[in-house]
């Protein structure tokens, strides 16, 4: 009340205990969002997760609030038609020492009961942000990837929501409605073996692979060597190093190399008839000059035939990148000849290995008993071995198999050697030619060429030595 006896707020406002509520709870969630946006908007706070309070939350209190204080007018209405008395407050006389006691202990409460559920809302956030809540929680549907993640060398320290959420309110909404979807299909256990790639809904990459990378700067040329390892007795490995063209944008803005694709001033837009993206019809250009050039394969007809249509990113080719499943044993197996991680000078190792990882077992375990039995009595003289191998070497490579069937190899989930592959090459998939394979022709006869010197050379290197 104010000296002349009139009330601080409209008796709207207070005339109820439901609107005083929804009162208090409009005002404090409108100053919470305000609050909370500034913190957001200058950087204090970086988290996809902080949308869940800021604009779902907050936004459904304020709405709450609102509706209350009319639902409570209403009541005090009513009351009064029915004859009753207007509700009446209970009096606090702070001049009595027990009021007092009592304000200050339910004042002291209030403050740390507040500063409790904003620590565990801080914490909780912080959980759902990380790769143990997104891979472990939903553990047999996120297994294959939540793996293949802790084994990538290069984005183990990014958490999930990172590439996964978009920013802003609409990045948020659109992640968590499909995260409720995902949920009720790990709840139900009616979720797809294995899950489809690429998925239904990826953020723009210039919100989650832009905060690191440049894919314009200028890159040049970079050495790379490939190994492949034969199936004879000795393991042979053949090499070739290749030079990639990676390119970029150079500081006159001129593109050249691969790279070439991610230049600001070049528009790429393609049409995919498959939903692995791996068929691609139709593909337009529009170059630094603004010449816009559409180039397509004999029979189809953009006007008539569905499909995705896509502005071409980083993720059509580096599809991959954090999760690096393998294409095939064989890929995985020379792999850990090359760095060491088998040796090579146990007898056709090679080709045991693969054939070992191509077998079906239905579960890992079986498939570490099975390894290991089979290598044992390949190396006893059972196999085409002449003569005893240390047993030592052959558990080491039995051990070594078996860690990559359980990094590559998922049988709850369906998922193998070659289930998720990589569109950066074109070795085990079509990959780049998806796209450059001569098919593709422009109106004016060009044709987007497939010739590998525009993206790499291959250089002469020394026979390589056991």
């Amino acid at each position: 009340m104010t000296e002349d006896g009139r009330p601080i707020l409209p008796r709207a406002f207070t005339a109820h205990p439901v609107a005083a509520f929804g009162t208090a709870l409009t005002t404090l969630s409108a100053v919470l969002f305000v609050l909370l946006f500034i913190v957001e908007s200058i950087g204090i706070l970086e988290n996809p997760y902080l949308g869940l309070l800021n604009f779902v939350l907050l936004p459904a209190l304020f709405v709450l609030g609102l509706l209350l204080i009319p639902t409570g007018t209403w009541l005090a209405r009513r009351r009064a038609r029915q004859g009753k008395a207007p509700f009446a407050w209970p009096s606090l006389d702070l001049r009595d020492t027990r009021v007092r006691g009592w304000v200050l202990l339910l004042a002291i409460a209030t403050v740390a009961n507040t500063l409790l559920v904003t620590a565990a809302g801080v914490e909780a956030i912080h959980y759902m942000d990380s790769p143990v809540f997104c891979g472990q929680v939903c553990h047999t549907q996120m297994d294959p990837h939540y793996v293949q993640w802790q084994r990538g060398p290069a984005h183990t320290k990014v958490a999930c929501a990172g590439c996964h959420i978009g920013t802003g309110a609409q990045g948020f909404v659109m992640a968590k409605t499909r995260g409720t979807a995902q949920l009720m299909q790990v709840i139900t256990g009616k979720y797809p073996t294995p899950v489809p790639s690429p998925i239904e809904y990826r953020p723009p990459t210039i919100q989650t692979c832009g905060r690191c990378h440049g894919a314009t700067r200028w890159t040049g040329e970079r050495r790379r060597l490939f190994t492949d390892i034969g199936d004879d007795q000795a393991n042979t490995p053949t090499q070739t190093l290749l030079t990639l063209l990676v390119g970029g944008t150079k500081p006159d803005g001129s593109a050249s190399g691969f790279h070439w694709h991610a230049s600001k001033d070049v528009e790429v837009d393609y049409v995919a008839t498959d939903e692995s993206r791996g068929k691609i019809p139709w593909v337009r250009v529009k170059n630094a000059k603004g010449e816009v050039k559409e180039f397509v394969v004999d029979g189809f007809d953009a006007a008539k035939a569905g499909g995705e249509h896509r502005r071409m990113d980083c993720v059509d080719c580096h599809n991959k990148v954090a999760h690096p499943f393998i294409a095939s044993a064989e890929r995985a197996v020379d792999r850990a000849f090359a760095d060491g991680r088998l040796d090579a000078s146990l007898p056709y190792l090679r080709r045991e290995a693969v054939k070992l990882l191509k077998a079906e077992y239905p579960t890992h375990e079986q498939a570490r008993t099975a390894i290991a039995s089979a290598l044992e009595k390949f190396y006893a003289g059972e196999g085409a071995v002449a003569g005893p191998v240390d047993a030592g070497r052959v558990k080491a490579a039995s051990d070594l198999l078996v860690d990559l069937h359980g990094a590559y190899v998922f049988p709850a989930m369906k998922v193998t050697f070659g289930t998720y592959t990589s569109n950066a090459g074109h070795t085990d998939t079509d990959g780049c030619f998806r796209c450059h394979d001569d098919e593709h022709k422009a109106k004016d006869g060009s044709v987007i060429k497939q010739d590998c010197e525009t993206c790499h050379r291959e250089e002469e290197i020394a026979p390589a030595t056991q």
